[in-house]
């Protein structure tokens, strides 16, 4: 049976690695910090400093906190805060919900059609399309049918509006939502390849 275990960092820079899959509640403080969990249900907090955060399997909560933030889901139906900051938010397998909050996030998406292994569902909830704090959309997307999609030009036809948001859906299953965004505001200079 697994347990609910309470850490907190220091206000120095920290490195916990979780030694168990119990359910961590971590808080990092002040400081640079490395949180990586194993297959528990967490709620982990970089809180102040950038931190690198990676929840590992199960279903997390994470937030960066204050700071440039390396947030990390993995598998699992997870939740990514990006707080304030400029972060980068990759929930990893299953259905994630990303919000980058204040800052110019880069929102991480991965399907590859060869394995069938890839982000699943994400759902952004916060995309910034303009302005100083425009975010990104980075996007690693391999054998969908059979071609690597490595520019802008050979993402368009797997997107599409339905309602408010803008859908990338691709062969394998995987699907990016972008939420109360216009596909006419997206372009190329949103996307990381």
């Amino acid at each position: 049976m697994r347990k609910v275990i309470h850490k907190n960092g220091t206000p120095g820079n920290d490195t916990f690695y979780a030694s168990t899959n119990d359910d961590y509640y971590y808080s990092g403080r002040a400081g640079s910090d490395i949180i990586v969990t194993l297959a528990g249900n967490d709620r982990l907090n970089g809180d102040a400093g950038q931190d690198l955060v990676d929840g590992g399997q199960g279903n997390d909560i994470i937030h960066g906190g204050a700071g440039y933030d390396d947030l990390r889901g993995e598998e699992g139906k997870d939740r990514l805060y990006g707080d304030s900051g400029n972060d980068i938010l990759y929930g990893g397998m299953d259905r994630d919900i990303l919000r980058g909050g204040v800052g110019k996030d880069s929102f991480v998406f991965f399907t590859n059609n060869l394995t069938g292994r890839g982000s699943d569902l994400d759902i952004v909830k916060d995309f910034t399309v303009k302005g100083r704090n425009a975010d990104y959309l980075g996007m690693a997307v391999a054998g969908t049918d059979g071609v690597m999609i490595t520019t802008y030009d050979d993402l368009v036809p797997y997107m599409s509006q339905r309602n408010g948001d803008v859908h990338i859906a691709f062969d394998s299953g995987d699907t990016l939502i972008i939420e109360n965004v216009r596909l006419r505001q997206i372009n190329e200079d949103h996307f990381i390849f």
